[in-house]
Order: C-alpha cells, then structure tokens, then sequence
C-alpha cells in the first residue's frame, strides 16, 4: 500500500472526525488553536488547509473505512463513480506533487478509467513511470 505524505503534527483521522463533527474547517481549525496546537517550529496554528490536507489524506490512505464513516456522517455518495470522481481529484491535490506516487496510487487503486478526471492537471499517464 502506498501510503500518503510524512508523519503529520495533525492527525489525519482526528482531522477527518473533528471536520465531519463541527461541519467546517474553520471550526476545526478554532479547536486546535483554543487547544494550544503549534505548528512543527513551535509557531502559528494549524489552518483550514492544513486540516482539510490531513483529512483528506487519512480518507485517501483509508478509502473504504472512509466511505463508511462519511456515510455515518450523512455525506452520501450515490454511486462508486461520483465517489471515485471526488477522490481522484482530491488527489491530484495532495499527491499531485509527485507524478509517480499519484500514478502508482492510481495503479493500486485500479482508478485508470478516470483519466477525465486527472489528466487536465497530471497529465497522460504511462504505466511505465510506475515501475520500480
């Protein structure tokens, strides 16, 4: 499984929870400043991109568990293809920084039939640039 992005100071799944409880980021982001949470350098608090980054990265590391619990939460998917739609382009954002990694991604998800989705801001894909 390929795993998104480093270790974060923010919890993903805490992130994900908290934004689904509260119904905004903003909200999100007041909770963890009224609970004194820095950033890495010890300065500033967490932002509303920075929350929705780390939610977004828990719901891309953990997809099906994801839709359960988003579900629970209300935010229904009508169909696999309007729910795999959401993801891809959300991940073009978190992973879009590296073409191999959102390829490979893409590849161990079996996502390929939705390159209307990602090409305009990836670009073609070729399987080759995923191989070791």
């Amino acid at each position: 499984m390929i795993r998104i992005g480093a270790p974060r100071i923010l919890d993903g799944k805490e992130c994900f929870d908290l934004w689904n409880k509260l119904g905004s980021l903003q909200k999100v982001a007041e909770e963890f400043k009224r609970q004194g949470l820095t950033g890495k350098n010890g300065k500033g608090h967490p932002t509303t991109t920075t929350v929705a980054n780390s939610a977004w990265r828990y719901v891309l590391n953990n997809l099906e568990s994801a839709r359960s619990e988003m579900e629970g939460y209300g935010i229904i998917f009508d169909t696999d293809r309007e729910w795999n739609e959401v993801i891809v382009t959300k991940a073009t954002y978190i992973l879009g920084s590296s073409r191999r990694r959102f390829f490979r991604w893409i590849d161990e998800h079996n996502l390929w039939e939705y390159g209307y989705v990602f090409e305009t801001r990836m670009g073609k894909a070729d399987r080759t640039e995923i191989q070791e």
